[in-house]
Protein backbone atom coordinates (compact mmCIF):
# COMPACT_ATOMS: atom_id res chain seq x y z
CA UNK A 1 0.00 0.00 0.00
CA UNK A 2 2.83 2.34 0.77
CA UNK A 3 4.55 1.64 -2.65
CA UNK A 4 1.14 2.44 -4.42
CA UNK A 5 1.07 5.87 -2.47
CA UNK A 6 4.20 6.70 -3.31
CA UNK A 7 4.09 5.99 -7.05
CA UNK A 8 0.79 7.91 -7.25
CA UNK A 9 2.47 10.92 -5.76
CA UNK A 10 5.07 10.75 -8.03
CA UNK A 11 3.13 10.68 -10.90
CA UNK A 12 1.07 13.49 -9.70
CA UNK A 13 4.12 15.29 -9.42
CA UNK A 14 5.47 14.37 -13.04
CA UNK A 15 2.32 15.40 -14.33
CA UNK A 16 2.31 18.94 -12.49
CA UNK A 17 5.76 19.64 -13.69
CA UNK A 18 4.63 19.14 -17.25
CA UNK A 19 1.59 20.71 -17.15
CA UNK A 20 3.52 24.05 -15.97
CA UNK A 21 6.03 23.44 -18.61
CA UNK A 22 2.98 23.37 -21.36
CA UNK A 23 1.54 26.24 -20.16
CA UNK A 24 4.92 29.06 -19.49
CA UNK A 25 4.85 31.56 -21.92
CA UNK A 26 7.98 30.79 -24.83
CA UNK A 27 10.42 34.13 -24.46
CA UNK A 28 10.50 36.28 -26.93
CA UNK A 29 12.24 36.32 -30.13
CA UNK A 30 14.59 38.90 -28.92
CA UNK A 31 16.25 38.51 -26.21
CA UNK A 32 16.09 42.54 -24.80
CA UNK A 33 12.76 42.60 -24.72
CA UNK A 34 10.32 41.75 -22.28
CA UNK A 35 8.11 38.96 -23.16
CA UNK A 36 5.06 40.20 -20.35
CA UNK A 37 5.71 43.54 -21.62
CA UNK A 38 5.39 43.35 -25.12
CA UNK A 39 2.04 41.19 -24.53
CA UNK A 40 0.76 44.21 -21.79
CA UNK A 41 1.52 46.99 -24.42
CA UNK A 42 -0.90 45.23 -27.05
CA UNK A 43 -3.12 44.60 -24.67
CA UNK A 44 -3.42 48.20 -23.78
CA UNK A 45 -2.97 49.41 -27.14
CA UNK A 46 -5.80 50.49 -28.78
CA UNK A 47 -4.40 49.45 -32.11
CA UNK A 48 -4.27 45.39 -33.65
CA UNK A 49 -0.23 45.74 -33.64
CA UNK A 50 2.43 47.74 -31.39
CA UNK A 51 5.94 48.52 -31.83
CA UNK A 52 7.37 46.96 -28.73
CA UNK A 53 10.91 47.64 -29.21
CA UNK A 54 14.27 47.80 -31.01
CA UNK A 55 16.45 44.93 -30.62
CA UNK A 56 18.97 43.06 -32.61
CA UNK A 57 19.21 46.56 -35.20
CA UNK A 58 15.47 45.20 -35.95
CA UNK A 59 11.99 47.20 -34.99
CA UNK A 60 9.91 44.38 -32.92
CA UNK A 61 6.09 44.41 -33.51
CA UNK A 62 3.62 42.31 -32.25
CA UNK A 63 0.23 41.42 -33.08
CA UNK A 64 -2.89 39.02 -32.65
CA UNK A 65 -2.07 35.75 -34.79
CA UNK A 66 -6.01 35.80 -35.15
CA UNK A 67 -5.86 33.13 -38.62
CA UNK A 68 -3.46 35.20 -40.29
CA UNK A 69 -5.07 38.67 -39.54
CA UNK A 70 -1.47 39.41 -37.91
CA UNK A 71 0.34 39.07 -41.15
CA UNK A 72 -2.24 42.06 -42.54
CA UNK A 73 -1.23 44.07 -39.82
CA UNK A 74 1.78 44.01 -40.43
CA UNK A 75 1.70 45.17 -43.72
CA UNK A 76 -0.60 47.64 -43.15
CA UNK A 77 1.54 49.27 -40.49
CA UNK A 78 4.87 48.94 -42.80
CA UNK A 79 2.03 50.72 -45.77
CA UNK A 80 1.23 53.20 -43.13
CA UNK A 81 5.02 53.74 -42.67
CA UNK A 82 5.34 54.48 -46.88
CA UNK A 83 6.44 51.44 -47.46
CA UNK A 84 4.70 49.31 -50.26
CA UNK A 85 4.30 45.32 -50.43
CA UNK A 86 5.92 43.25 -53.05
CA UNK A 87 5.30 40.26 -52.02
CA UNK A 88 5.43 37.84 -49.50
CA UNK A 89 7.96 34.10 -49.73
CA UNK A 90 6.96 32.14 -46.56
CA UNK A 91 6.86 33.52 -43.25
CA UNK A 92 9.30 36.97 -45.27
CA UNK A 93 8.03 39.85 -46.61
CA UNK A 94 9.54 42.24 -49.37
CA UNK A 95 8.55 46.04 -49.25
CA UNK A 96 9.94 48.63 -51.56
CA UNK A 97 10.23 52.84 -51.02
CA UNK A 98 11.90 54.50 -53.81
CA UNK A 99 15.04 52.44 -54.67
CA UNK A 100 15.27 51.45 -51.24
CA UNK A 101 14.08 47.60 -50.63
CA UNK A 102 13.02 46.37 -46.74
CA UNK A 103 12.90 42.55 -45.89
CA UNK A 104 10.66 41.70 -43.10
CA UNK A 105 9.35 38.07 -41.21
CA UNK A 106 6.36 37.32 -38.74
CA UNK A 107 6.63 33.98 -36.87
CA UNK A 108 3.80 32.67 -34.75
CA UNK A 109 4.71 33.00 -30.95
CA UNK A 110 3.07 31.75 -28.26
CA UNK A 111 -0.12 30.70 -30.40
CA UNK A 112 -1.75 33.56 -30.39
CA UNK A 113 0.11 36.53 -31.41
CA UNK A 114 2.34 37.31 -34.53
CA UNK A 115 5.86 38.70 -34.33
CA UNK A 116 7.15 40.63 -37.10
CA UNK A 117 10.73 42.25 -37.41
CA UNK A 118 12.19 44.72 -39.52
CA UNK A 119 15.53 45.88 -39.80
CA UNK A 120 15.30 49.55 -38.11
CA UNK A 121 14.45 52.49 -40.88
CA UNK A 122 14.12 56.50 -39.79
CA UNK A 123 10.93 56.25 -40.65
Amino acid sequence: MRKILIISLLMLVVVIVIIMIMNKTPDFPANEINDSDAIDKLRQSETDIVLVGNAEDKEWYLTLFNKGEGQKNFIKEMENKGWTFETQEGSGFLFRKGEQELKASCVIWNKKYNVCHAPETNN
